[in-house]
């Protein structure tokens, strides 16, 4: 995928002409390949459950324009799970919720439990989140995604 717009790169019949095996594909086209094959079957509903973890943050961005462009594209509804406050933010525009220790403990508007959190753990997680990436000094999803650029050249 292209990193700046999470547009698809190749195709299946330059992979075939190349002899490209599945052994040989990278972490993140092993990713995209199951992702793929697992929209092949139009699901209404996806379920991304820490579907960024192991992708760099370049691939990490472009996943999620990816996601955000099938998502309007085919109206696919996302349930989108993850520990990361910054592709929470940058995934969710509706409902959201917060859980601790496998219960829900505050839900609501994706943006207002980012702005204004009602819960003590809430807050103090947003917290550390917004701290480490300050600290990040510019290298990180928040910019390659809204940028369009890698964070190796930031």
């Amino acid at each position: 995928m292209m990193a700046d717009t999470g547009t698809p790169v190749g195709n299946a019949e330059q992979y075939l002409n190349d002899g490209l095996t599945c052994g040989e594909l990278s972490g993140g086209q092993r990713h995209l390949v199951y992702l793929l094959s697992v929209l092949a079957s139009r699901p209404r509903v996806l379920i991304c459950d820490e579907c960024l973890c192991s992708l760099d943050i370049d691939r990490q961005s472009s996943m999620l324009k990816l996601l955000q462009r099938l998502q309007l594209k085919f109206g696919l509804a996302i349930v989108f799970l993850t520990v990361d406050l910054t592709s929470f933010s940058l995934m969710c525009a509706n409902e959201a919720a917060f859980m601790k220790n496998g219960r829900f403990i505050e839900g609501g508007q994706a943006h207002d439990m980012v702005e204004r959190p009602q819960r003590k753990d809430t807050l103090v997680y947003i917290t550390q989140c917004t701290e480490n990436e300050d600290r990040s000094h510019g290298k990180n999803l928040r910019n390659a995604f809204q940028k369009g650029k890698s964070v190796f050249s930031l």
